[in-house]
């Protein structure tokens, strides 16, 4: 949105400190936990990069994609995480490989969160 409205330079300024963030972190996080630091700092880029141009968006054009509507979701959110940690936690079977696993674990996650909250919309609707 912020290329699109005309306004690069605030998206040129976020990309070169995501850039710079990248870097350092990189560095600071792949000598104590190896190839999982790197990806730990792509993820922590990535988000932080996602807060910034929001913030951009909001400062320069007044929008937000977000209302309150969405925390009802945060529930079903850590239920389905809950739902998979479980699983993975509880794998007692030795199920081999281990991808596998986390595959189960990731589907049963998507399942578990759709259902809460269709869930979640049916008792609303309800009422």
């Amino acid at each position: 949105m912020l290329l699109m409205s005309g306004n690069q330079v605030r998206l040129i300024r976020v990309q070169v400190i995501m850039a710079v963030f990248m870097v350092a972190a990189t560095v600071g996080l792949v000598r104590p936990f190896g190839i999982a630091g790197v990806a730990l700092a792509a993820a922590l880029t990535n988000a932080l990069s996602n807060y910034l141009c929001l913030r951009q968006v909001r400062a320069a054009l007044g929008l937000s994609p977000y209302n309150r509507t969405y925390l009802r979701l945060f529930g079903r959110a850590c239920e389905s995480g809950g739902d998979a940690g479980l699983r993975l936690f509880t794998r007692s079977l030795g199920l081999h490989p281990e991808w596998l696993w986390i595959g189960v674990a990731l589907a049963a996650s998507y399942a578990s969160f759709c259902g809460f909250a269709l869930l979640g919309d049916w008792t609303m609707t309800t009422k």
